[in-house]
């Protein structure tokens, strides 16, 4: 059965006053997606986000381009494009003042950017990346852009709508060569406490890397807990603690990781996970 991939494009340029858009529309027919060979299948990430962007990068290598770097800044407006796709249903580009506010309140300093968008059939997540990354290698258009030496970042956005099917966000910006801040955790504490419950004092660190343009160190943390097999969610806002103590219950397995931020708004990875077990 063939698979029905709708694809939008937008190359947007900003340089100084100038401005120039320039949008396309396209719909891919696809029989099948294009799977790696089973070698380079073996080596590729198994987190579909990641395997799209090393999809992206493996076929830049072939025709001699430099790979993209990930964004973290970036990644939270690519999630967020995503996840109102797959909410509302309505699939397209956004306008150009929205957009450039969105990665505005990020921070972000940028010369070129370009959004990128593939809708995909019910399948897996992994079978979908592939997919994406087919539909886009097809479209002239598309492939233009992800294969562009204008670009050195990119960030990439999944969500899967009740329907099943995917929305694929891929943000591409040129920007000041940088490099991300990074953050670990550096101990766990259970304590009990005098009415019987029990806390843990969890606490961390970070290194700045020191930039060109600002040396002046990390600006704050931001903490997450998995409780369980739950999702990851926020046990902080950005804070400039660098530990603090959360409520735990007996017989629950807990999970923190942590991220930095510096000055210039740039975000590390999450870290690894470190797990308590009160």
């Amino acid at each position: 059965m063939p698979a029905f991939i709708r694809a939008a494009l937008d190359s947007s340029v900003a340089s100084l006053a100038v401005r120039r858009v320039l949008p396309a529309l396209l719909v891919a027919t696809i029989v099948a997606s294009a799977a790696p060979s089973p070698s380079v299948a073996a080596q590729a990430p198994s987190n579909p986000e990641a395997r799209l962007l090393w999809l992206i990068n493996d076929a830049r290598a072939g025709v001699g381009r430099v790979a993209l770097r990930w964004d973290n800044r970036l990644a939270d407006v690519a999630q967020e494009r995503s996840d109102d796709m797959a909410r509302t249903g309505d699939f397209g580009h956004i306008g150009w003042t929205e957009l450039t506010a969105m990665i505005k309140e990020e921070g972000i300093v940028w010369q070129r950017l370009a959004e990128t968008l593939v809708k995909g059939t019910p399948r897996t997540a992994m079978e979908s990346a592939e997919e994406a990354m087919t539909t886009w290698r097809k479209s002239q258009g598309h492939w233009d852009l992800l294969s562009s030496a204008d670009f050195n970042y990119i960030a990439i956005g999944m969500a899967r709508a009740s329907d099943g099917w995917y929305y694929w966000t891929a943000i591409l910006l040129k920007g000041p060569d940088r490099t991300a801040p990074t953050a670990r955790l550096t101990g766990a504490k259970v304590r009990n406490l005098s009415g019987g419950g029990r806390s843990v004092a969890v606490t961390w660190t970070g290194a700045d890397v020191k930039l060109s343009v600002n040396t002046a160190g990390l600006r704050d943390f931001r903490v997450r807990r998995k409780v369980g097999s739950g999702v990851w969610r926020a046990v902080t806002d950005w804070t400039k603690d660098t530990s603090r103590s959360f409520s735990v219950q007996a017989g629950k397995t807990y999970r923190f990781r942590v991220r930095a931020r510096d000055w210039n708004g740039n975000r590390s990875s999450w870290s690894t996970p470190l797990t308590v077990n009160p």
